[in-house]
């Protein structure tokens, strides 16, 4: 991995919390996702914190099923994808879409 000049840091650290509000919701750990995530966890081998995730994503998409048709999850855990994958999650792995530079050019490997 390479290193990032301090002030780029500092310039994608401050768009990211500008987009924060914008393009991610956040959802409190309730009952109900501490449930599903217990649930998930005697169905599924999945480390606890990837339930907890699942279950986060499995309460956003009930609560927000009137106004989106779907959400999609990120992640990069091919185990946690496969469980997620036979919910009906749109999946979005990160690690499909190799990392480029500003030139568009992948890195050497």
């Amino acid at each position: 991995m390479g290193q990032l000049p301090e002030q780029t840091f500092f310039d994608l650290y401050n768009q990211f919390e500008h987009d924060f509000g914008r393009f991610f919701s956040g959802i409190a750990v309730s009952d109900a996702v501490i449930s599903i995530a217990r649930q998930t966890l005697r169905m599924h081998s999945l480390r606890a914190y990837d339930a907890m995730q699942f279950a986060s994503a499995s309460e956003l998409r009930r609560s927000l099923q009137a106004e989106f048709s779907a959400i999609t999850f990120v992640s990069a855990d091919g185990d946690l994808n496969e469980v997620v994958s036979m919910y009906d999650f749109q999946i979005e792995n990160p690690n499909d879409h190799p990392a480029t530079d500003d030139a568009g050019t992948p890195p050497a490997r």
